[in-house]
């Protein structure tokens, strides 16, 4: 039985790049789509503007880092140093709770990016 379900499981990895966001913020938003899917978030800061996030329910599991940094970028010098933040997710589980995550992460990123 145990061999029939790792065949159902799915898996998930989405990276991405983001630009003048306060880390805080998105971190916030991250959160708010492993709520909206049901899942217990265990978080531990991994620096200063670091984070890992944990996040498990039946059926799926979700991990999601956040790593931020200021920089200068020439594109967008009248700014000043920005915030660069790194993100990193991967899920595993159920198809449908998959795809349920990913349009909460969306729309959840959306609120902040949009």
């Amino acid at each position: 039985m145990a061999l029939l379900l790792l065949f159902l499981e799915m898996e998930f990895r989405d990276e991405r790049t983001i630009y003048l966001i306060p880390p805080r913020e998105l971190l916030s938003n991250v959160k708010k789509a492993f709520e909206k899917t049901g899942m217990n978030i265990l978080e531990r800061e991994s620096g200063e503007l670091s984070w890992n996030l944990y996040g498990k329910r039946s059926g799926l599991v979700v991990e999601a880092s956040l790593k931020s940094k200021m920089r200068k970028i020439d594109e967008l010098a009248p700014f000043g140093e920005i915030f660069i933040t790194f993100l990193k997710i991967r899920a595993i589980g159920d198809e449908s709770l998959i795809k349920k995550f990913k349009w909460n992460l969306e729309t959840s990123l959306l609120r902040c990016l949009g």
